[in-house]
């Protein structure tokens, strides 16, 4: 039974939300924030908080996605370096 599930979760592929859902979900937070807090409010700040979730979902979607998918992600310098 083990052995199943694990073959289950080995064909699973994980997807980083888009682009405009993460803006709309941290442009609700900051609108949701700035009641209390109305530095929250500002486009600098909506920007940042957008950047900030974008790198963390696309962190936590590599990482469930597992060693197997990390040659897919396109995230690491590969550049070599030149003397």
């Amino acid at each position: 039974m083990t052995e199943q599930r694990d073959s289950k979760r080995k064909n699973i592929r994980y997807v980083a939300p888009s682009p405009e859902l993460v803006e709309q979900i941290a442009r609700k937070v900051c609108d949701k924030l700035a009641v209390a807090h109305p530095l929250c409010s500002h486009s600098e700040v909506v920007h940042s908080f957008t950047t900030f979730l974008s790198v963390v979902s696309r962190m936590y979607t590599n990482h469930l996605n597992g060693p197997e998918h990390f040659d897919e992600v396109d995230l690491l310098d590969n550049d070599t370096q030149k003397d």
